[in-house]
């Protein structure tokens, strides 16, 4: 379905949002954001991009208004698909993550960077944990259980997201955050407090295959 941004000044282009219908109530915060915007006295423009969430959407003209692309989740250098639809998917979980803490989401940037061991990605346990962030840096820190060495370099969090899928729910997680994932359960602790997959519901879900983000 498409949702539109049509209640705009006669020098902005109508912006368009196509999104699943499961998504949609999402889709049009997204759209009632932009509007704000837009009555405060911004404008958007073909090719530019803006940041939703910790992604980035495209606007690119059509005949009826701006279309709002989102990156494919797959493809680096970054292709551009349209729709909301995984912009909007990483959102719900990033949401659904922080309020088990009270926490406000303090989302990072796909263009900032993180901090990842060599072996991170093939090692089916992860750790996961957050400084504080500081310009280009998101303050993330990926590494496998047990790893001290000096060897790590900084990755993009979306060249990261591409290889490890199942670290995109935590993100916006505030700094002194960490996270412990391994294949079938995973623990989180914000200001030492500790939820996992056996305590709570919604971490367990995240576990399972069919609960996580699509690429």
């Amino acid at each position: 379905m498409k949702i539109s941004v049509t209640n705009v000044p006669a020098d902005q282009r109508p912006i368009i949002l196509e999104v699943e219908p499961e998504a949609a109530e999402f889709a049009r915060s997204l759209a009632a954001w932009l509007e704000s915007g837009i009555r405060g006295g911004d404008r958007f423009l073909d090719g530019q991009t803006v940041q939703f969430g910790w992604s980035l959407l495209l606007l690119r003209e059509t005949a009826n208004g701006l279309e709002a692309l989102e990156p494919d989740f797959q493809s680096l250098p970054t292709q551009w698909l349209p729709g909301v639809n995984s912009t909007v998917q990483h959102l719900q979980l990033q949401r659904a993550v922080c309020d088990l803490f009270n926490r406000e989401l303090a989302f990072p940037e796909i263009r900032q960077t993180g901090l990842v061991s060599p072996k991170f990605y093939d090692n089916r346990e992860c750790v996961m944990s957050r400084d504080s962030p500081e310009n280009s840096d998101s303050g993330w820190v990926f590494h496998e259980p047990g790893y001290l060495g000096p060897e790590a370099r900084y990755v993009s969090l979306y060249e990261l997201s591409l290889q490890k899928i199942e670290v995109i729910p935590f993100l916006a997680l505030p700094p002194s955050s960490r996270v412990s994932i391994a294949p079938g359960r995973c623990a989180v602790t914000v200001d030492g407090v500790t939820k996992s997959s056996s305590n709570s519901e919604f971490l367990r879900a995240l576990t399972t295959s069919s609960f996580r983000c699509k690429p």
